[in-house]
């Protein structure tokens, strides 16, 4: 069973440690589509 995303954000937010977030952190804590996402916003910003 999947993990429902406002806990998987909730968690991934307690555990931070630092201002910045690595786009890996962010990738991880938004699952595979926001990861696919991600690196179709950041090929289409070059």
């Amino acid at each position: 069973m999947t993990v429902p995303i406002l806990q998987r954000l909730r968690e991934a937010a307690a555990a931070l440690s630092e201002e910045r977030v690595s786009m890996q952190t962010l990738a991880q804590a938004h699952g595979t589509a926001a990861a696919i996402g991600l690196v179709v916003w950041i090929q289409g910003s070059e």
